[in-house]
């Protein structure tokens, strides 16, 4: 916050000293412009005259630089942003802060993503499209992946038997996933339980 303060005194500043630069120049050159029309030098006092444009226009394009730097600055200072809200083990044991910044921001209606840790260093983010908050128990659901995995070299491709991915993971680590074949077969259940991370899409602090 303070940093913030410091810029923006900074930029009141230099936005100061500018307009006192341009005053000063303005006052001294109309005041020879007026001389040299008292000597009737009218081709001098035309020079100036464009000069003291030139130096208006450049000072007031800085000015204005300022202006939309600052302005700039201060809205992006107020966007939302992704932030780590809680973050638990496979058992469910809170790593980073309580549930309860998670549940608030729930409540809130903020978006939220699931970082699932699987073996082997393996990661899945999860878009949380339906949420729900029971007993202190945040669960979110998500129902629009195909099955897809790793092949033989590594990259990403989708099953040749395809399915429907439906998954359902809590604050207490639980994963639960259910796969429907295209026609509606059921395949198979898994429950398992996962080191989770859950982000949400939150105003700044200070704007909250």
């Amino acid at each position: 916050m303070k940093s913030t303060e410091g810029d923006s005194g900074r930029q009141l500043a230099l936005t100061a000293g500018y307009f006192a630069v341009l005053t000063a120049i303005t006052a001294g050159i109309f005041a020879v412009i007026n001389t040299l029309l008292e000597q009737s030098n009218y081709l001098g006092a035309g020079i100036l005259f464009v000069v003291l444009l030139i130096i208006i226009i450049y000072l007031t394009s800085r000015i204005s630089k300022l202006q939309v730097a600052k302005s700039i600055k201060k809205l992006s200072e107020n966007l939302p942003s992704w932030e780590l809200l809680y973050e638990h083990n496979e058992n469910g044991q809170a790593i980073f802060r309580d549930v309860s910044s998670l549940i608030d921001a729930v409540g809130k209606a903020y978006p939220i993503k699931v970082k699932i840790s699987r073996k082997e260093g393996r990661l899945e983010m999860m878009e949380a499209q339906w949420l729900f908050v029971e007993n202190g128990i945040v669960h979110a659901s998500n129902v629009d992946q195909v099955s897809l995995g790793p092949d033989n070299s590594g990259n990403y491709s989708y099953f040749a038997e395809p399915y429907h991915y439906l998954v359902i993971v809590n604050s207490r680590g639980h994963h639960h996933a259910s796969r429907f074949l295209f026609d509606g077969t059921k395949k198979s259940d898994t429950n398992s339980n996962f080191h989770m991370a859950w982000y949400g899409l939150v105003p700044p602090t200070n704007a909250q």
